[in-house]
């Protein structure tokens, strides 16, 4: 008797766990467009049909909507971001940038990241063009109607804003001694050059040579927007702004969460086995997990 009630038990454990898996929605990117599909690789819908490359997607944070952008056909084309529900219907549409025949007035090539942490609060990083890479702050109304109410100047590769707006960390990896080194480079967007500059930047941003790690997965800040935290392959660091120095963690802080994402998932489609992109994954409370 006792066996089969430690069974029964058991088999709930599983059947939980495995539902909580596929309960989870992925965001995939496959022959250019977009694909809804779960945790094991079922397709649940597909998105976009108009087959031009997807360079970023995210989710809402409740689920209900996906923001993404599409690569512009020319480097003069419109870049904008496009809101949808998940059935795919388009509910708002954001210009980044308009399309435009004069050079000087082209700044970027294609939107590269989207966060969508914050419920009326999305941002976007675009790669860098002639002029610089930015990251623009988009504050959306209760119909998904969106204002800008910040751009950021900022070089560098993967970058992330802090809780408060006002620093931006970015990563890049230099060649040195034969040997690619992870840069920091901290700006701080109170900033502006001139009164007159339509965006926020900082000309003399801190520069970190990350000697201690060899590739970085993520960075975060702490919600008091006093500490960046690096993720590094099989190590953790913490930056403290206020000292300057960088130390090694064991674990991350407890206001710090990053979503266990897989980089990649395979999906049956006409009966063939392929290897899908993922952007993003919502699943439910669950979908932010200490790493």
């Amino acid at each position: 008797m006792f066996k089969r009630i430690l069974f029964l038990i058991l088999s709930l454990v599983f059947s939980y766990k495995a539902f909580a898996e596929n309960s989870c929605k992925l965001i995939s990117r496959l022959d250019k467009d977009l694909w809804l599909v779960d945790s094991t690789g079922k397709i649940i819908q597909r998105l976009s049909y108009d087959g031009v490359y997807k360079t970023a997607a995210t989710w809402s944070p409740d689920g209900k909507y996906i923001a993404y952008a599409p690569a512009p056909f020319s480097n003069f084309g419109e870049k904008a971001i496009f809101i949808i529900d998940n059935s795919g219907q388009e509910l708002s549409k954001i210009i980044v940038e308009p399309k435009t025949d004069d050079p000087n007035l082209q700044y970027i090539r294609w939107v590269s990241k989207l966060n969508w942490e914050k419920t009326n609060i999305l941002w976007s990083d675009s790669a860098v063009g002639k002029n610089g890479g930015f990251i623009d702050i988009w504050k959306l109304d209760s119909n998904l109607r969106a204002s800008r109410e910040k751009r950021i100047g900022a070089l560098g590769g993967s970058c992330e804003l802090s809780p408060s707006e006002q620093y931006v960390v970015c990563i890049y990896e230099i060649l040195k001694n034969e040997k690619f080194l992870p840069i920091l480079m901290l700006y701080d967007t109170s900033k502006k050059r001139f009164q007159e500059d339509e965006f926020f930047s900082d000309d003399n941003p801190r520069t970190i040579e990350l000697k201690q790690i060899e590739h970085v997965d993520k960075i975060r800040f702490t919600s008091d927007n006093a500490n960046v935290i690096i993720i590094g392959a099989d190590k953790k660091y913490k930056f403290n702004m206020l000292d300057n120095k960088l130390s090694e963690i064991k674990e991350l802080p407890p206001d710090v969460k990053v979503k266990s994402i897989p980089k990649m998932v395979k999906i049956k489609k006409d009966e063939k086995e392929l290897s899908v992109e993922v952007f993003d994954m919502y699943c439910g409370q669950n979908s932010t997990v200490p790493k």
